[in-house]
């Protein structure tokens, strides 16, 4: 029964917010509201990908999802509360796509040609030459998640969730029974859990706070409706 109750709060929250989404007035010329839109659409559709994982019972996929979800959030959060940020936000690609480069350099000849051609190393070398004149200050995650107020749930959830993510060794426990001893005395190839409201909530609670940030940014005057909308979750919980 506490599912279903989870279930049809869930549909309520996301189709709310996906009409908030898509009744923005986005600005183009707005590089805040251009990105910001994009990350809350990010955010949005995390959740919506945790809540047909776990109701699935797919919860180990679920929490992957999540871990995915507080990403988007560190970055609209941050965008949100230090807009200065912006550009060295755009740069941050930048650092990627050299790393790109640099980790293809060291790919064979044929595994590199589905990515880039025949294109030489004088050539990769060049592109990562240019991108380093353009690149600013490296904004980690870590630091997106100070910027957005978040950085607790970086140390917490997001830790926890990258075991699932990286398969680490603690949490392939989960999926193995074991004795007093510590023999293994059985496998279990299902997720143990079984209650949608330990992903759900948290999932939940992070678009409102994605919703919230979108709220001030274009000014929509939609405090109430979130705050209704936060103690009814809380209510559930």
């Amino acid at each position: 029964m506490q599912n279903n109750q989870w279930q049809v709060f869930a549909d309520e929250v996301l189709s709310l917010t996906k009409s908030v989404l898509d009744n923005l007035e986005i600005d183009r010329e707005d590089g805040l509201q251009v990105l910001s839109s994009i990350l809350f659409r990010r955010v949005i559709f995390g959740a919506k990908a945790v809540y047909l994982l776990v109701r699935n019972k797919l919860y180990t996929e679920a929490r992957i999802q999540r871990r995915g979800q507080l990403e988007a959030l560190f970055s609209l959060g941050a965008l949100y509360r230090s807009p200065d940020i912006l550009q060295d936000f755009v740069n941050k690609d930048v650092h990627r796509r050299i790393k790109f480069y640099q980790n293809i350099k060291k790919t064979s000849k044929k595994f590199r040609g589905y990515h880039l051609g025949d294109m030489p190393d004088s050539e990769i070398d060049k592109e990562i030459e240019e991108l380093n004149s353009k690149k600013g200050p490296h904004l980690s995650l870590e630091t997106l998640s100070q910027k957005a107020g978040l950085h607790d749930l970086f140390l917490s959830d997001y830790s926890m969730l990258s075991e699932a993510a990286h398969h680490a060794a603690k949490d392939l426990e989960r999926h193995v029974e074991v004795d007093k001893e510590g023999n293994i005395t059985g496998f279990l190839l299902e997720d143990p859990e079984t209650d949608m409201s330990n992903l759900l909530y948290p999932a939940l609670s992070h678009l409102l706070m994605a919703w919230d940030a979108i709220n001030d940014i274009y000014r929509l005057g939609q405090d109430l409706r979130i705050k209704e909308t936060s103690d009814k979750l809380e209510e559930l919980a």
